[in-house]
């Protein structure tokens, strides 16, 4: 393995690889502590981030020739080279512990082996709420469910899930937008989408962030609140800020039943950006499913998300900024 170029292509910096065949390679974020990562009981949740380096190991290869430069990153720090039997890590350490944003992998026209990872949001100043715009930020808003799929029953059949999904995703849409933001819906309407197009709407894109809209659901009425869940250890940032704003808003109450959570929820995987899975309250809970109804509680649940959102990149510019 070869490293052919590591440079800046606008929001995402590529490492690209000469290599002699396509072999398999890893890719791992360490080291971190989970909660269980048992083959029987696996869950990733953590309690505090430590992860501080990233491994690509490469299988069956012997020899890398070069390293990469990252003297002007924004986001490593340096590397090394660490030798297996049978194959080669290359550990990449990052400038700030428990900071990383993304990545994705693919083999180019060339043959060659390319990384390529998402890079800090450097937000604009202006003059809102905020001190910042979204300018420059695409994110990708999924209204979970749609068409012949409706998702959880509420009180009244002519409102389920999937219809109160969309209802807090175009409300969202329009305040993002306000701030600047790029956002991309991957549904506008009542219409089934299938889960590769919902991917598709991320890889097309390439977002510094997606965010799921669903309603809960449980089999008594009494649950309630809002939860969000993450799978990839570097997007349990956003849902924390997403779970403070939402449970700030005065919506939702502030329980057992609120929480972030580690979970495989299919779109949660995206690993090109933080993705989370949001759950905005209980279709079986009466109180819940009459906010979801209501125009201005449902209004003061998109501005908790987006009050997370921006709360979350405003973080990651102070981060940075104390870095520099």
């Amino acid at each position: 393995i070869n490293v052919a170029s590591y440079e800046d292509i606008g929001r995402h910096t590529l490492l690209t690889l000469d290599v002699d065949w396509k072999a398999p390679f890893r890719f791992e974020i360490g080291p971190q502590k989970y909660t269980s990562t048992s083959a029987s009981n696996r869950d990733y949740t953590y309690s505090e981030a430590t992860f501080n380096y990233i491994d690509i190991t490469f299988c069956y290869a012997d020899e890398v020739t070069s390293l990469p430069d990252f003297s002007d990153d924004p986001l490593f720090a340096s590397c090394e080279l660490i030798e297996g039997t049978y194959d080669t890590t290359l550990r990449i350490y990052l400038k700030q512990t428990g900071i990383f944003y993304g990545w994705s992998a693919e083999y180019n026209e060339e043959g060659q082996l390319c990384f390529k990872f998402l890079k800090p949001t450097e937000l604009k100043a202006a003059e809102n709420e905020y001190g910042y715009s979204l300018e420059g930020v695409t994110i990708v808003i999924d209204a979970g469910h749609g068409g012949r799929d409706n998702g959880a029953s509420g009180f009244k059949k002519e409102y389920p899930e999937d219809a109160l999904n969309l209802t807090l995703a175009l409300e969202l849409e329009a305040q993002l937008k306000a701030l600047g933001a790029n956002v991309v819906m991957t549904r506008t309407d009542d219409s089934y989408i299938e889960i590769e197009d919902r991917f598709s709407a991320v890889w097309d894109n390439d977002p510094d962030l997606v965010i799921s809209v669903h309603r809960n659901a449980a089999s008594r009425e009494y649950p309630n609140s809002f939860a969000s869940y993450h799978f990839n250890p570097y997007t349990k940032s956003i849902a924390e800020y997403l779970l403070e704003a939402s449970l700030q808003s005065g919506v939702y109450e502030d329980n057992a039943w609120s929480k972030v959570k580690w979970h495989v929820f299919f779109l949660s995987r995206v690993s090109d950006c933080p993705s989370v899975l949001t759950e905005n309250g209980f279709m079986t809970n009466k109180k819940d499913y009459a906010n979801m109804l209501d125009p201005e509680q449902n209004k003061k649940s998109a501005e908790a998300l987006t009050k997370g959102i921006m709360n979350y990149f405003i973080s990651m510019q102070k981060d940075h900024q104390a870095e520099a």
